[in-house]
């Protein structure tokens, strides 16, 4: 019977997941791009302020 390679198992493992890390590193943004990102201000004056866009009830 052979013993199983828990030497090749766990460096295996550890580089997998050191790529899963380094990979979540490079493409997460930091908090101030998410938020630079995620606000949206509406132009005074856009068509969705004015009247006739709403819906009479």
């Amino acid at each position: 019977m052979q013993s199983f390679p828990w030497l090749r198992f766990t460096g295996l493992s550890v580089g997998l997941v050191g790529i899963g890390y380094a990979l979540m590193k490079a493409t997460t943004p930091t908090e101030e791009q998410l938020y630079n990102a995620s606000t949206y201000t509406i132009p005074v004056g856009s068509p969705i302020f004015l009247p006739e866009n709403h819906a009479v009830l």
